[in-house]
């Protein structure tokens, strides 16, 4: 096992020894007083063929965390080949190339949608649109500095690295000429003919068309930790998970419902949903395309609006929308984001982080979590019976998949292996390939809707489920049709992606 760094002490405090896993450099530290940023982020990356997280920098201790007997490891995930992390797909209305205009590829942290664009940041910065552009919202700067974007009616906004904001597009309400010029933003919403912006006090200003008291009616306390803007009305969340709306209310979509335990908000043209900590959604206003009945249950970790349908995205990565005229989702999961235009969508890909203890003293929470590219996910080590973590050896390998934590007390030292891997699941299926009644002589067609993060491949098998001694020479797509049945017989298909595979249901024809 390699030794490599472990006889450096920490910079910060000369007690804790550090380890590299990749090079036995000397990390640089920024102390704040005694014990802040103690915290160094361990830089990952996503192998897209082999699907493991390799750690390859240092690990350091925070003080307060340590003296509980736990270390926080922050994961800032890289770019992967292929149809991969940071890759967007979107899907529905395509009359200005809202869809087939997406940008291929990786390297994309976020996404927006306008009322007819789409619109995506890279993760230098810079912001990438497609779709309609009669009015000038796609005419982007080129500058790599931005860190926020939101798409309104037809005008776009976007939030600069130093906290100012900027935009571009239809003015015809003045929702480009009030923008704020100070600093200090921190998120922006763009609205059918209005915007809202939070600063880092929650406080929240709104400009542009105050047709319904959109703008005038935006509370002046602070406090604020979300906001949205929709057709001709706003909506903020509280510090204590409770909603205010105001502006246009003629079906209730100003007026949220009562309570706190909200976690995120989301405006449509006349309709509004929230997302409680138990992920739940609840919706309320106009309804008379369902588009404020949101699906049952738990389970779901964002939301987005737009026009008269909603869009939500579950924790295993998945999608389901509602509405009118809702487009529907890809059957796929391995998403992290979403956004709705008017009749689009689109969704961006995230890893799947999942992380164990294969040896030793010590459990890790949470165990799995979907982390976006270009952010952090937060893995906390626990050891057993208040033993303090102190240090951290590599396994020796060019690219390791697993690390060994040292837990000391005054009695003996303890291992924890914990292992990093990239999420992956066989695919499954969400339509099996039907029996069926086919005539003599006639023609069938047969198909099959499998899902997961990763790409597939298909193979059909004439026989019975499991069987292959038959494949079908050709048939590797989602279908397969026969010209000509003249005899009774059975087909089956199984789905593969790199995580293994899954065998469908026979069909009988």
């Amino acid at each position: 096992m390699s030794q490599r760094g472990l006889t450096r002490t920490h910079p910060c405090h000369p007690n804790i020894l550090h380890a590299s896993a990749l090079q036995a450099t000397t990390p640089s530290c920024n102390c704040y007083g005694s014990w802040d940023a103690l915290l160094r982020a361990v830089q990952e990356y996503c192998d897209q063929r082999r699907r493991v997280w390799y750690a390859h920098s240092e690990i350091r201790i925070e003080n307060n965390v340590f003296d509980r007997g736990a270390a926080l490891v922050l994961f800032s995930v890289a770019i992967s080949n292929g149809q991969s992390p940071g890759s967007i797909v979107s899907w529905g209305r395509d009359d200005y190339g809202q869809v087939s205009g997406t940008p291929t590829g990786n390297g994309f942290v976020k996404i927006a949608s306008g009322w007819l664009c789409g619109l995506a940041l890279t993760s230098e910065g810079r912001i990438i649109g497609w779709g309609e552009n009669d009015s000038g919202q796609l005419n982007i700067p080129r500058t790599p500095e931005f860190k926020a974007i939101s798409g309104g009616g037809r005008f776009t906004l976007a939030l600069k690295s130093d906290g100012t904001i900027v935009g571009w597009g239809s003015s015809d309400f003045g929702q480009l000429d009030g923008m704020p010029d100070t600093l200090g933003w921190v998120a922006i919403s763009a609205g059918g003919g209005h915007s809202i912006a939070r600063d880092a006090d929650g406080y929240i200003r709104s400009w542009g068309h105050n047709s319904n008291g959109q703008v005038s009616g935006t509370p002046t306390e602070y406090g604020y930790t979300a906001v949205a803007a929709g057709g001709d009305h706003s909506l903020a969340l509280r510090s204590d998970g409770s909603i205010v709306g105001w502006g246009k209310n003629w079906s209730g979509q100003a007026s949220p419902p009562a309570g706190t335990g909200f976690i995120a908000i989301a405006a449509g043209e006349e309709h509004s949903l929230a997302l409680r900590s138990d992920g739940s959604i609840v919706g309320w206003g106009k309804n008379n395309y369902g588009q404020a009945s949101p699906p049952s249950g738990t389970g779901f970790i964002a939301i987005a609006a737009q026009a008269d349908w909603s869009l939500a995205l579950r924790s295993d990565g998945s999608l389901v929308a509602w509405g009118s005229f809702a487009p529907s989702p890809p059957i796929s999961s391995g998403f992290v984001a979403i956004s709705a235009g008017g009749q689009h969508g689109s969704a961006l890909r995230g890893c799947l982080i999942k992380a164990a203890v294969v040896d030793g003293h010590g459990t890790v929470s949470p165990s799995v979590q979907v982390v976006k590219v270009g952010a952090s996910a937060g893995i906390t080590i626990m050891s057993d019976n208040g033993y303090q973590i102190a240090s951290i050896t590599d396994n020796g390998q060019s690219m390791p998949v697993s690390y060994q934590y040292v837990i000391k007390n005054s009695q003996a030292d303890h291992n924890v292996v914990v292992k990093f891997e990239r999420g992956c699941d066989a695919p499954s299926i969400q339509k099996q390939p039907r029996s069926q009644p086919v005539p003599y002589g006639q023609s069938v067609n047969l198909t099959i809707a499998a899902g997961s993060g990763l790409p597939f491949t298909y193979q059909w098998y004439q026989g019975v489920s499991g069987d292959t001694s038959y494949p079908i020479a050709g048939a590797t797509s989602d279908s397969y049709g026969i010209s000509s049945l003249r005899a009774s017989t059975v087909y089956w298909v199984k789905v593969r992606n790199d995580c293994g595979s899954t065998d469908s249901d026979t069909a009988i024809l």
